[in-house]
């Protein structure tokens, strides 16, 4: 993500350019207004606009507003075919963005505070909406209309302004999403513009013994007794802080009077919000030392501090001082937690080793940094032993760091493994669970190790319950230590990272592409033995390239066939699901390729858990054969068996359109696939249906395979107590199933 506000100029280039010749000037300005993308079309065609003035506002312009590129998205989504269309102008960039589709960005806001918003646009056919939101809370920040305008130099392309004259966002990371909510447009830039208004402070009082003793005094960062507000004659008076815009606090500091006569113990404060915290009588020192207070971030206008229990004729306070210290309170300290020790750190503040136990991830201020070490350790010691069965492992923010994996040492002698690539490089959780053990120190050394200076931003051990509710088993992508390929086109665009970079049907994005191979091959090495039943591939998306089929070398001397013909040429995922390995390494190697450039946008293998033999699914049914004979039981569609003849399978009662459900009890499931498979044999048929969910949702189900083979049916994942087959089409008067399994892959 590139913003623009974060490239300042030196007072030494700005010298610089005051002292260039026009001739300089000339060549050099089209690159400045590129960068600035300065939004006046009126101005930046005017070609006498080049002189010291105009390119001065532009640096000024750079420096000081954030710009948000169209194309510098995270994620994309296009209801048609979500491939990303990426426009190069002359001058400038932009990303279609079409009806109902969007994109989002992560952005980095350097002070709370309003920003006018404004975007740049290009070729719009009609006029068209937008709507600019957070991502994660759905709020909506603002909308916009693109006025219709249809032309080909981006160099005229259209401002739009926000449709609301100020947004407020608070200081620090966020992720907003940009949606087309009628008609399409190309997108150049959004920017936000920080509105200039100070947030002027005012404060009233209960009373004020005099203007030596007045309520200002309450912030003028004077403790030592030469600068407080007294009340007059009030034991439990109160004093209120007006701000003109909204502030954001997570911490309170009071200073008593530090005169032994007058005591303002403690009382509570009052917030805007409608919230208030008591500080208990006592609480506060009566000598004008500090007290502290931590509370939960809140965004205000006003607080106000009611004295309680007062002691004294004139009581009042030397200083209030309310401040954002961190975006979360501190943690409530680790009883028994010894000192920490690390192999290196890259300072004792910022990046120290204290920063894994401070509560604060997902941001570069509560981070542990070793110096210049791929695979650092840390190691956690406590006064008396510590019973725990779980870690919750947080990387450092930034995606140049990655503690890829490592093992856990325990003073037991014993270790758990964590393999290299289940910890996610974003810096969002990642939770090992392991058998319960008693110890005294634990020690986790990274291993597969990416980066200058690799570390953690947090680290949790934790006991959970024994028998807690059955979650969801996640097939995560099992992410290789290395990657190998017979050939590249190039490193970069076709280079054999994008193989494991989670983007695929993005056509010519994220896709690894031989060099004039037909029939390449990719090798897959994991540090760790690995145990996989799964494997998803994804063809490049053109349709000039297809890797056909092929075959799957596992290092325990195993192979596996894929048809020629099998894996869909237009880039959706082919699945093929085999008995459980324990390998090392997989090669795939390709046979039948058509192309000249032969690859593959995507290979990823997964240890995949059916969540429909969890052991809390009870199975209902429209109907059975023969009521109450095993042999036909709705339950045999989750025993395992998927091709046995007539044994394992549910047949109904003379229906040509049965239905069959699945329930789990507890706590709802997290899917995102459903295999189902028709009875082996080829006369009792169901040909196709409907799933239903419990939350309300439905799909279609087409092209069952006669022969008991699987359907696989891939959707966006959904939470939910049950879900239900219903056939439509059915074949003979014995239509039934073999097998129905549920998964959540990742």
């Amino acid at each position: 993500m590139e913003e623009i506000s974060d490239r300042t100029f030196s007072e030494n280039q700005e010298a610089y350019y005051n002292n260039m010749s026009a001739a300089d000037k000339t060549k050099y300005d089209p690159i400045i207004w590129q960068k600035s993308k300065q939004s006046s079309k009126e101005y930046m065609s005017d070609p006498n606009y080049v002189n010291n003035e105009s390119i001065l506002a532009l640096l000024n312009d750079w420096k000081n507003n954030i710009y948000i590129e169209g194309e510098d998205y995270i994620n994309y989504f296009d209801p048609i075919d979500n491939y990303a269309r990426i426009v190069e102008e002359k001058l400038s960039t932009e990303l279609w963005i079409p009806n109902g589709g969007y994109a989002t960005y992560r952005v980095n806001i350097p002070n709370d505070g309003y920003y006018a918003v404004n975007y740049r646009y290009v070729r719009v056919a009609n006029n068209a909406t937008v709507e600019l939101s957070d991502l994660y809370t759905g709020e909506v920040h603002d909308t916009a209309v693109f006025e219709k305008l249809w032309n080909g130099d981006a160099a005229t392309g259209g401002l739009a302004t926000s449709g609301n004259n100020r947004i407020w966002l608070t200081k620090g990371t966020h992720n907003l999403k940009l949606k087309l909510t009628q008609y399409g447009a190309y997108l150049d830039y959004i920017r936000l513009e920080p509105i200039n208004e100070a947030s002027v402070l005012s404060i009233s009082a209960s009373s004020e013994y005099s203007a030596q003793f007045g309520k200002d005094k309450i912030v003028d960062g004077i403790t030592n007794g030469t600068g407080e507000w007294a009340s007059k004659g009030e034991k439990n008076p109160w004093i209120q802080l007006n701000w003109t815009l909204p502030k954001t606090f997570n911490q309170v500091t009071l200073y008593d009077r530090p005169n032994l006569e007058d005591w303002a113990k403690g009382g509570t404060l009052y917030f805007s919000d409608g919230t208030n915290l008591t500080i208990p009588e006592g609480t506060i020192p009566n000598n004008g030392s500090a007290y502290t207070l931590v509370f939960p971030n809140k965004t205000i206008n006003w607080a106000k501090f009611q004295v309680a229990g007062g002691v004294g004729p004139n009581v009042g306070l030397a200083e209030i001082k309310f401040d954002l210290k961190i975006d979360n309170p501190p943690p409530t300290p680790i009883p028994g937690l010894e000192p920490i020790k690390v192999s290196s750190e890259y300072d004792s503040t910022q990046y120290g080793r204290n920063n894994v136990v401070d509560g604060i991830m997902g941001q570069s201020n509560g981070e542990w940094a070793s110096k210049g070490e791929k695979n650092p350790s840390i190691q956690f010691n406590w006064s008396a032993p510590k019973t725990f069965n779980s870690i919750t492992l947080y990387d450092r923010s930034n995606l140049d760091d990655w503690a890829k994996g490592g093992t856990l040492y325990f003073s037991d002698g014993t270790n758990v493994k964590i393999s290299a690539g289940n910890i996610p490089n974003n810096g969002s959780a990642y939770t090992h669970d392991f058998p319960k053990k008693t110890v005294v120190w634990a020690e986790f050394q990274v291993e597969g190790g990416v980066g200058t200076n690799v570390g953690l931003a947090e680290v949790k051990f934790e006991l959970k319950p024994e028998n807690p509710s059955p979650p969801t088993p996640i097939s995560q992508h099992l992410v290789p230590s290395t990657v190998s390929v017979s050939s590249e086109k190039d490193t970069t665009q076709y280079g054999k990272q994008n193989l494991i970079d989670g983007r695929w049907y993005t056509f010519n994005t994220g896709e690894w592409a031989g060099n004039g191979e037909k029939n390449p091959w990719v090798l897959y090495n994991w540090d760790y033995l690995q145990q996989m039943n799964t494997v998803m591939l994804y063809d490049r998306s053109d349709l000039d390239n297809w890797a056909k089929g092929g075959t799957l070398y596992f290092s325990d001397g195993t192979n596996i066939k894929i048809p020629e013909g099998t894996i869909p040429n237009d880039g959706r995922a082919y699945t093929l699901q085999f008995p459980t390995k324990t390998v090392y390494y997989v090669n795939f190697v390709v046979e039948g390729g058509t192309g000249p450039n032969v690859g593959l946008a995507e290979m990823r293998f997964y240890n995949a858990s059916n969540i429909a033999r969890d052991g809390s699914v009870t199975v209902l049914k429209s109907s059975q054969l023969y009521d109450g004979n095993p042999l036909y039981a709705a339950e045999n569609v989750i025993d395992g068996k998927k091709q046995d003849g007539v044994k394992g399978v549910w047949v109904s009662n003379k229906e040509l359109n049965p239905w069959i459900q699945l329930n789990w009890s507890g706590t709802s499931r997290m899917i995102n696939q459903v295999v189902l498979y028709d009875l082996p044999d080829t006369t009792m048929n169901v040909n196709g249906g409907r799933l239903l969910f419990s939350d309300g949702s439905s799909l279609e189900v087409v092209g069952i395979p006669k022969n008991g083979e699987p359907k696989r049916i891939l959707f966006t994942s959904k939470t939910v107590k049950w879900v239900r087959f219903e056939v439509s089409g059915g074949e003979s008067d014995v239509v039934g199933l073999a097998e129905f399994e549920v998964y959540l892959i990742q």
